[in-house]
């Protein structure tokens, strides 16, 4: 399992609605989950730690919100207009004033861009490398006592951490 796939399956099983089911298999599911969340937290500080942003990030991106408001069509409320993508429209009149603010603006923050998307590819490698669960430790919950009405979703969370005794 890579790590980003035992992130998805916790948020899963830590969504799951168990209205039905046993008080034995309700024990055993928040058991296991109390256990799985342990590692989980300690590998989100982790990828925090990684992707927080710098200061100078922060100032590039507070000056680049500042161009898009500064250049953006409003709306009656006087907010940006954005396309079918989410991107602020910028107002024709000012497209190319906009963009050579913009273009100084990339060229005064390019070390901090290239530093962040860095980051970003390392935060993406590590949510693709193969997950260590040794130090997770779950009960086995035996199939019958699953309820019927648990989701697929559910199920395969639950088999991906090897929760399931057939």
């Amino acid at each position: 399992m890579k790590v980003q796939q035992f992130l998805d399956n916790f948020t899963i099983l830590k969504n799951a609605r168990l209205d039905d089911g046993s008080v034995k298999f309700k024990f055993l599911f928040i058991k296991n989950l109390k256990n799985i969340e342990e590692e989980y937290n300690k590998v989100q500080e982790s990828l925090q730690n990684i992707i927080q942003p710098s200061e100078k990030l922060v100032e590039f991106e507070q000056k680049r919100l500042e161009l898009l408001r500064k250049y953006s069509e409003k709306d009656n409320d006087g907010e940006i207009k954005k396309d079918i993508r989410g991107n602020a429209i910028i107002a024709e009149d000012k497209k190319e004033e906009f963009q050579k603010e913009m273009e100084d603006l990339l060229e005064e923050y390019k070390d901090v861009i290239e530093e962040r998307n860095k980051q970003l590819q390392e935060y993406n490698e590590i949510l693709n490398e193969e997950f260590d669960d040794s130090n997770i430790s779950v009960t086995k919950i035996k199939l019958d006592l699953i309820p019927d009405s648990i989701s697929m979703k559910v199920l395969d969370a639950m088999y991906s951490f090897n929760m399931i005794e057939e």
